[in-house]
């Protein structure tokens, strides 16, 4: 498939704690025919969450320099965490709505010999997927189809303003597609929406718990072979997470999580070894015996 050509953003939440997942990305690209060339000189995107209302300006002049780095590939941005997929789609369409804000950032930038152009497009791997590659083609890989294994999606909460361009937000069905591609079942369940309440852990532990419990509980009940996810903090709450609900909350949940292309990977024909799946804290081996 032509045309896909990208200056990829690692964030620096997947390369440090999730690197395995990285690995695992790169080969499923280079499979596809996805041609990524890292940002050399990124900086955290910077967060969503917390330094947007910690430093609003600081917020917008560090993710415009990011982008103003893939600017100089002149490659759209391909991002493969949700969190920094909102921050930088958010900025640049920001940027691209109002010359005094761009004029204010373009301003600090100077100091540092960078400028935002504009000239470029922020894109996630859901996108990319879904509409860019799209599930036919998708299915073109496929040579060990996961037949009979069912995976609860959970898309989580900085992804769905990327599927105003291509989804329904308040249905979204991509994520859904793209694991029927792989010969798998989403399963739909009543807490799918439900957030991974990553941020409530500085807040209040005790609801970050009770809201990993009550997910992973259904999920159990429903025995599915595993969660899968496409956002890199969502994949740690509910993997190293659940350790942790088990310890304080005494409970026995045993859900493995997945990040999306890993299990692509898998449906592609790599090892079990090669998609990185010893270095999650809850084990796969019912998975594996399936697949086996």
């Amino acid at each position: 498939m032509a045309d896909l050509q990208y200056a990829l953003f690692t964030g620096c939440f997947i390369p440090a704690r999730l690197p395995h997942i990285e690995a695992a990305t790169l080969k499923v690209f280079d499979r596809l025919g996805v041609q990524v060339t890292q940002i050399v000189d990124a900086s955290c995107c910077p967060d969503p969450t917390s330094t947007v209302f910690a430093d609003k300006s600081a917020w917008y002049v560090l993710a415009a320099r990011n982008i103003s780095l893939a600017e100089e590939q002149a490659k759209e941005l391909l991002t493969i965490c949700s969190g920094c997929n909102l921050t930088l789609s958010t900025v640049d369409k920001d940027l691209k709505r109002s010359q005094k804000l761009r004029d204010t950032v373009n301003s600090v930038l100077s100091s540092v010999g960078r400028r935002y152009r504009g000239t470029t497009e922020v894109r996630s791997i859901l996108w990319l997927l879904y509409k860019k590659i799209g599930v036919e083609e998708l299915q073109k890989y496929i040579v060990k189809p996961l037949n009979g294994l069912r995976f609860a999606p959970h898309l989580g909460c900085h992804i769905i303003h990327d599927l105003e361009e291509y989804d329904n937000p308040s249905d979204p069905a991509s994520f859904n597609e793209i694991i029927r591609a792989l010969g798998a079942e989403p399963v739909r369940y009543k807490t799918e929406r439900l957030c991974c309440a990553s941020f409530s852990r500085f807040i209040d532990e005790s609801k970050m718990i009770a809201a990993l419990d009550e997910k992973l509980t259904e999920l159990n009940e429903l025995g599915v072979d595993g969660l899968v996810t496409i956002c890199p903090t969502c994949f740690l709450q509910y993997d190293a997470g659940q350790v942790e609900v088990n310890l304080k909350a005494k409970k026995r949940h045993n859900v493995p999580v997945f990040y999306y292309t890993q299990l692509l990977g898998l449906a592609m024909g790599f090892s079990v070894e090669e998609m990185g799946l010893a270095s999650h804290r809850v084990k796969a081996d019912r998975l594996i015996q399936k697949l086996v």
